[in-house]
């Protein structure tokens, strides 16, 4: 089968980074590189054989999100691993946060990582994964990602125009935001992901063994793709073996698949043609899932009151 997609897509996209804070905290988030010490400014390791890469070590390389500094790692793979398994060697992923893994369940690892602005990150660690919780056990290598302490707002907003091959042009893009207070931190972020292509492509049909042609198709899929989702996240770090975590997530996608085909005989005759024997097909497909809503809630090194006990 010969397929022609939209791998002539040209992808235009703009990153805008906006970053708030309270007074004094935001020139304290990040030293500027011009300060920074020469041991600061590259990775050094460890008395437990972590690699320790601080923040103005990715400078040269002007990231605007946490995700773009750990694609900056050397030698480090990102794995996202699998949000909807939990207490499974390989399932947690290789990416930590301030030692801990990543709350949000609806979100993927690469998501979440995006979604931090580059300035509130202190340092990058990378050490073997025995050195977090069991579930990072059988990683060799993982990174933490140490977050700055500083209060403030900050966010990030990316928008993007995808080119197709037939000329039309797909917008689609997110806006989040995080705010810290004390040891809690809030989250927000809105999307549209928006996928609208064509596929075209050809079958060849042969009798066997002689190989003679007895059918050719052609067909054309116009395909399109559209989801609007919202996120909203606390995440409250108390010290070791003390946390807790509440995401929620509402989604709304829908899908719509119009595929033309023409099945020509071997004479290239289609059907009402003399003598032809071919077929002229059109199929709609359209699916539109309602509105999802999706609420999770965690939390660990916690006393419950004393109506809420068993026994």
């Amino acid at each position: 089968m010969l397929t022609r997609e939209a791998a002539g897509r040209l992808t235009l996209g703009m990153l805008a980074m906006m970053a708030w804070s309270d007074a004094a905290a935001a020139q304290d988030s990040v030293p500027p590189a011009n300060a920074a010490s020469s041991d600061a400014a590259t990775s050094s390791t460890g008395a437990d054989g972590r690699q320790i890469y601080q923040a103005a070590y990715f400078t040269q390389y002007s990231p605007g999100t946490a995700l773009a500094m750990v694609q900056r790692i050397p030698g480090f793979a990102l794995d996202g691993g699998n949000n909807e398994v939990r207490g499974f060697g390989g399932a947690a992923g290789n990416v930590v946060i301030n030692g801990a893994r990543p709350s949000s369940k609806a979100d993927s690892l690469e998501t979440i990582l995006s979604r931090i602005p580059a300035s509130r990150v202190l340092r990058i660690e990378v050490a073997s994964g025995e050195l977090f919780s069991a579930e990072y056990a059988g990683r060799p290598r993982v990174a933490n990602i140490i977050l700055t302490d500083a209060g403030g707002l900050s966010g990030t907003l990316t928008l993007g125009i995808d080119r197709n091959f037939d000329a039309s042009l797909v917008p689609d893009g997110n806006v989040s935001l995080l705010l810290q207070r004390g040891r809690s931190t809030f989250g927000a972020s809105f999307g549209y992901e928006n996928a609208d292509f064509l596929e075209e492509g050809t079958d060849t049909v042969r009798a066997l063994p002689s190989g003679n042609i007895t059918e050719f198709r052609a067909k054309e899929n116009d395909i399109h793709e559209e989801e609007l989702f919202a996120t909203l996240n606390w995440a409250f770090d108390g010290g070791e073996n003390r946390a807790a975590h509440l995401n929620l997530r509402h989604e709304r996608n829908e899908f719509s698949l119009i595929q033309d085909s023409q099945v020509r005989d071997a004479l290239g005759y289609l059907e009402g043609e003399e003598p032809g024997t071919g077929k002229l097909i059109g199929q709609l497909v359209a699916t539109g899932r309602p509105p999802t809503f999706a609420a999770d809630l965690e939390g660990r090194g916690f006393r419950l009151p004393p109506a809420m006990r068993r026994g």
